[in-house]
């Protein structure tokens, strides 16, 4: 098979598990032989760690791939062709306060990232770092595409596809992790299985569970629950939960759904039930940070590290589409623009569909009026009017609006009343100041973003 050489950059590389996961996805790739990879990151220490751990990955399998690294992320940019983001921005200590005053206030949290109190500041803290990698993009790499990983995903990628005429698309893994597994539990091999899903980022549902001819696997799926609970992983409990209520199978893991509804966090014996871990984030992000260095080094010396196998994340399946002009079906997160997509969805706010990928970038799958039924639909369209909300609310730096897309979100309302919603919203305001000090110019901003907006591909 011929190769294409090509620019593939990593901005936010320092991770250990994703970019040696997602470059021994590229490695697998005959037609990216002889490609660049640069990683790009401000943490000097991770970058040449993550570096000997990619390196050591191309001798062991005698690839043909040159890495670089660079702390400078206009350098990394000039001239690239793939830009995968996957940022974290402030570290573990700008996190402690998305869960510790909710928390003061009574309001229980699992993750934080995508929605709620915790998921929306974030959002603010991180689309203008996005922003200005977009922007940046614009002057140095106008035709690249933009693959985003960072969440709050449908929220990041409803400011950036407004804004940028990047191609962009935000990436998920959860849909076809849940498909995995609910093949897994069927007894069926995944590759003969015919999914589909749709909905926003972390709360769609599998309207489509197939077999090759056409067979509904759904009640497959139902008989193999009610015979062995526990024959869908335990983070996946909630998924069960909505399952037996709601009839279709949603997307995301347990800790997730738990703070999207209103259903979970409000009983202490739920959360029991269902094993449901409160404030997981940041326990998890905590330790994940503090032992990294070592994580790395032990990484280092097992060679099982070294083979390279699929990692099932869609940034190599988009590469190779592009080059090959052979389309491949993920599923990702794209601009509802004018409600063509979902016509049930605002058109501010991206929604995650089925999506081809081959030379001309990424075309969104429609969806019909009607595809998902009305409860499960509805869950969906309250996750839609908090992004909404919030998306306004910061491209006209309206703190109002951003309070109000708080009130909206499910699990807060259940839990807390609003006078100390306002309360609460207004602490983290103030724990924010430091990153939210251009919130107010948001508007300008865009203004600007739009003049510079048709240097990318029309």
């Amino acid at each position: 098979m011929n190769s294409k050489k090509c620019k593939i950059v990593f901005i936010g590389a320092g991770s250990a598990v994703f970019t040696h996961r997602v470059v021994a996805d590229i490695l697998c790739e005959p037609t990216l032989s002889g490609s660049t990879i640069v990683l790009m990151d401000i943490d000097e220490t991770r970058l040449k760690l993550i570096k000997r751990l990619i390196n050591k990955m191309i001798r062991e399998n005698k690839c043909k791939m040159k890495i670089k690294t660079t702390t400078n992320r206009q350098e990394a940019l000039e001239g690239a062709n793939f830009v995968i983001n996957t940022i974290h921005v402030g570290g573990v200590d700008v996190i402690h306060p998305d869960f510790e005053i909710p928390a003061k206030y009574g309001l229980k949290q699992t993750i934080a990232d995508t929605i709620g109190a915790g998921g929306i500041f974030r959002f603010m803290r991180v689309v203008p770092v996005m922003m200005s990698i977009i922007k940046d993009m614009e002057r140095l790499c106008p035709e690249a595409l933009f693959l985003n990983y960072t969440n709050p995903m449908c929220l990041n990628t409803s400011v950036i596809q407004t804004l940028s005429k990047i191609r962009s698309v935000g990436l998920c893994h959860s849909v076809q992790n849940v498909a995995f597994q609910m093949a897994k539990a069927i007894g069926i091999d995944y590759d003969d299985v015919i999914y589909s899903s749709a909905g926003v980022n972390h709360m769609a549902w599998f309207h489509q569970l197939e077999d090759w001819d056409g067979n509904d696997l759904y009640p497959r799926l139902r008989a193999a629950i009610k015979k062995d609970p526990d024959c869908i992983p335990p983070m996946r409990k909630v998924n069960a939960d909505l399952f037996e209520y709601f009839d279709l199978f949603p997307t995301e893991g347990s800790n997730h759904h738990a703070e999207y509804l209103p259903y979970y966090l409000k009983s202490d014996k739920e959360i029991e039930r269902l094993g449901i871990k409160v404030n997981a984030y940041i326990e998890h992000f905590g330790e994940r940070t503090d032992t990294h260095e070592e994580t790395m080094k032990n990484m280092l010396k097992d060679s099982k590290n070294f083979e390279l196998n699929s990692s099932g994340e869609y940034a190599v399946q988009i590469i190779r589409a592009f080059h090959t002009n052979k389309p491949e079906r993920i599923h990702a997160s794209v601009l509802n623009t004018g409600s063509q997509i979902m016509p049930e969805f605002p058109s501010s706010i991206s929604v995650e569909v089925p999506v081809y990928v081959d030379r001309n970038g990424f075309n969104a799958m429609a969806v019909p009026e009607g595809t998902l039924p009305p409860a499960p639909l509805a869950l969906a369209q309250a996750h839609a009017s908090v992004y909404q909300c919030a998306v306004r609310g910061y491209l006209e730096g309206n703190r109002d609006l951003i309070t109000q897309a708080i009130e909206l979100d499910p699990n807060v309302a259940t839990q807390l009343t609003l006078p100390k919603i306002r309360a609460m919203v207004k602490e983290m305001f103030k724990a924010n100041e430091g990153w939210l000090r251009e919130f107010g110019s948001a508007m300008a901003r865009k203004t600007s973003a739009k003049k510079t907006a048709g240097k990318g591909r029309k």
